[in-house]
Parts: structure tokens; sequence; C-alpha cells
């Protein structure tokens, strides 16, 4: 039987946890690059809320939302496309070239905007400890 050496071991234990932190690693800003695509979530710095995509109760509509993340009941508490729930599970949350922030199925309809007629190319969306989605501007802040 063949010995691992501790070098071999410590070598694969630093892989193993470099991959881990880059998969287990959660980040709080939507951009056009960095979006969430369901059923990925994304978690407040205070690890206070989550946004992501959900189904409330029976249905298998999908809507994205934000909802507390320190309680044992699941507690919505903002729905963005409310009017205008997703079929299935092919969501995206993103920023747009024109700073919106859109939700988007797999066929890139739009199905949400926020709308904001001054936003700024290059923004980003941040959940905040408040439970608040905040629009930036990276220019300006």
């Amino acid at each position: 039987m063949d010995i691992i050496s501790g070098t071999s071991v410590t070598a694969l234990l630093l892989l193993l946890s470099c991959l881990c932190f880059q998969f287990c690693t959660a980040t709080n800003t939507i951009t056009s690059t960095q979006f969430i695509k369901d059923p990925e979530i994304m978690v407040s710095n205070g690890s206070l809320f989550k946004m992501g995509f959900f189904s409330p109760g029976n249905s298998t509509k999908r809507y994205f939302g934000i909802w507390y993340n320190t309680t044992s009941l699941f507690t919505v508490i903002w729905i963005s496309n409310r009017e205008n729930p997703l079929n299935d599970s092919s969501g995206i949350v993103m920023v747009s070239e024109d700073g919106n922030l859109l939700v988007l199925n797999g066929q890139k309809d739009i199905f949400w905007s926020s709308n904001v007629s001054n936003a700024a190319p290059n923004s980003s969306a941040q959940l905040l400890d408040s439970g608040n989605l905040v629009l930036h501007d990276k220019n300006s802040g």
C-alpha cells in the first residue's frame, strides 16, 4: 500500500479549499457581468438578507425578491416581478448597459425593470444589511 506524503496531502487540501472558496463565496452585488441566475442567491454582507428567485407555497411561478435570512420563517420583504412572474426557472437578474436592474427569462425577455430614467452606464446593484437594494453609479458612487 502506497503512503501519501504530507506535502501531497497539504497541496490537495489547499486545492480543495480554493475550489470550495470559489464556489461558496457569496457576493452582494449585481452588475452586467456578475448576475444572479435562478436558483442562485446573494446575501447581504452581514448575512441579514438574501435575494434571489423563489416560488411561494405550491406555485410553480418564479419571482425575484428579497427576504430575511435570519428567521426560521420564509418572510419576503420585496418582490420585483409580482405582476409578471416567470413560468420556469430560467430567470436572470442583471444590471443592463443603461444602468437599470432587469429581471429576464431564458429568452432575454424583460419581465421587470427598475426604469430609472437617469441611470448611468456601468452601474451596480448592492443588497444592504438594511434590506435595501441600491443602484450605484460606479463613476460617481
